[in-house]
This record gives C-alpha cells, structure tokens and sequence, in this order.
C-alpha cells in the first residue's frame, strides 16, 4: 500500500522541536500488533491517560467500533 509506505516515511523524516506541555489522552487499539504507547513519553511533559479501545488501528472508526471510542473520548472530555 502506497499510503502506509508515504505516511512510513513522513513519520521517519519528522522531528518534533520540543515537548508539548499538555496531557494526551492515548487510545489504543485492543488488537494492535504493535504498542508504542510508552513511545509517546518523549514527547510531552504531562501525564499520559492510557485506554484501550476495540479494534485495530485500521478499523477503531468502523461501525461496530466507534462508538465505544467516542463514549471513551466523551468520557475524557468532561
């Protein structure tokens, strides 16, 4: 897929000029192959809100998952 691999190389080339001085709100796919969670710890100053959600990293917005998602991220925004 030519969009994984342009997004791939984006991502490699990127360098953040500094930490964000915010809290993030992580959200992860249940099914994922893959966590780099922890990976997001040099990128900010704040705490860190872990949540799983279900799916995959591809399918979290499909139907039968996005509800679950936007009640979680409701949840974060009160």
């Amino acid at each position: 897929m030519n969009v994984i691999r342009i997004y791939a190389a984006a991502r490699a080339k990127y360098i953040p000029s500094g930490k964000v001085n915010t809290r993030i709100h992580f959200f992860e796919a249940k099914k994922s192959r893959i966590s780099n969670k922890e990976n997001w710890k040099m990128y900010c100053n704040e705490d860190i809100d872990y949540d799983e959600v279900n799916g995959t990293h591809f399918s979290i917005f499909d139907p039968e998952n996005v509800q679950e998602l936007a009640k979680k991220i409701g949840n974060k925004l009160e």
